[in-house]
């Protein structure tokens, strides 16, 4: 569970209490005691035209009832409810940010977040049940406020664990010590690992993931140790070592996020110091030339297996249905029916970050996961429900492991 905690600067003068070096230990509950555990995320609310969420962090225990003669009793611009006072929870804010608030507006227009109990039913009492996507939306806006890290978010884990494992799916992974784990399948609740001692994959739960992630964007570090994660923190440490500015260090590891440095714009004169190119070796899909003949032989424009279109085939490209890095190398050499044309002008994109996938009966079906926006809701209107022929009984296996493992269903 995570929860949101709503003040009214008007009946608690908060931004005084905080000035006068005072810390917030503790905050009114007066409803879900039940659920409220220690090491659950929570965010701070001011009500308020200018209110919004000014700090996060976390819970520290279980409800317990409130002290009498509290230190912050004095804030208080009228006497508090002595019943709705009667249990707190505390709290540790491992972030403040009175004076740069994520804006009520900005988090009411983020569609993970507008369904969210503080703006259907304010008047509810503290706290506020989040859900997982409500808090992620409150992670990204409040990245880099109130700590030592700023700038952006890094866009690899603006969208959750999910997301990030499917972009990762067959990339090497080296733990801090270095060993190396490789996911291979991405099938929510579980993440599918390869490591040399279960070179086949054993299942990790995404949950733990999502919950080092969320610590990380809560805090700016977290730490990585069986005692405080799990028995698979090191392949934990590895998945968020492959966030922009993440860096480890100490033993057990403490995974640091930093956000990339910012250009310096009062110049307009932008310089790279570094070597432009670097030697390197690289190793080459032996298949791949074979592929494109095979797809396209000698024609000059060929047809897109998604949208249907027909471009040069210089515009298209031997797709991959399965990802060729998690092929085995049966799949890899079936080079009739593991890969398709898809054209560079979205459709491979699309299918590449699973907005898109083809259905068993071998039709395109669009992802109901893409935000407010008007040019790829346009798009993807465009593509839902073609025939995709490249769909075969020979073929159908791949589009499947797609469906399974890359679409945002």
């Amino acid at each position: 569970m995570r929860w949101l905690l709503q003040c009214n600067p008007t009946k608690w003068r908060i931004h005084d209490f905080i000035a006068d070096g005072h810390e917030i230990t503790a905050w009114t509950a007066t409803r879900h005691r039940s659920d409220i555990r220690p090491d659950q995320d929570v965010a701070l609310w001011l009500t308020g035209s200018t209110g919004g969420v000014v700090a996060v962090g976390h819970t520290t225990g279980p409800p317990t009832s409130a002290a009498e003669g509290r230190v912050d009793d004095v804030y208080y611009t009228e006497p508090p409810d002595p019943v709705a006072a009667r249990w707190v929870m505390p709290v540790r804010l491992t972030r403040r940010f009175l004076d740069q608030p994520v804006p009520r507006t900005a988090l009411a227009g983020d569609q993970d977040f507008a369904d969210s109990a503080i703006l259907t039913r304010p008047w509810s009492g503290n706290p506020f049940p989040l859900t997982d996507r409500q808090w992620l939306a409150v992670a990204r806006h409040s990245f880099g406020r109130g700590a030592s890290v700023n700038g952006q978010l890094p866009a690899e884990a603006m969208t959750g664990a999910t997301d990030l494992l499917r972009r990762l799916v067959g990339r090497p992974l080296t733990t801090a010590s270095g060993r190396l784990n490789t996911v291979i399948e991405v099938r929510p609740p579980h993440v599918i690992v390869s490591t040399e001692r279960s070179p086949n994959g054993q299942p990790v739960p995404v949950a733990w993931v999502d919950d080092a992630l969320s610590r990380l964007l809560r805090d700016g570090c977290v730490e990585l140790h069986p005692r405080t994660s799990t028995y698979r923190s090191a392949f934990i440490g590895a998945v968020l070592l492959t966030l922009p500015g993440a860096r480890s260090s100490g033993s057990p590891p403490v995974i640091t996020l930093d956000a990339p440095p910012q250009l310096d714009t009062t110049t307009g004169a932008f310089t790279f110091e570094g070597d432009l190119e670097r030697f390197g070796v690289a190793t080459h899909r032996g298949e791949q030339a074979l592929l494109r003949q095979r797809l396209f032989a000698s024609a000059t424009d060929a047809d897109c297996a998604i949208c249907g279109e027909t471009y040069p085939v210089r515009f298209l490209r031997a797709a991959h249905i399965k990802k060729r890095a998690v092929c085995t190398e049966q799949e890899a050499r079936d080079l009739d029916h593991i890969a398709m044309p898809a054209c560079l002008f979205g459709c491979d994109a699309l299918f590449e970050a699973g907005y898109i996938a083809v259905d068993p009966t071998g039709h395109v079906i669009v992802t109901g996961d893409r935000g407010n926006r008007v040019a790829l809701d346009q798009r993807l209107a465009g593509l839902a429900d073609r025939r995709v022929d490249a769909h075969t009984t020979s073929s159908a296996a791949y589009f499947a492991w797609h469906r399974e493992n890359t679409f945002r269903s």
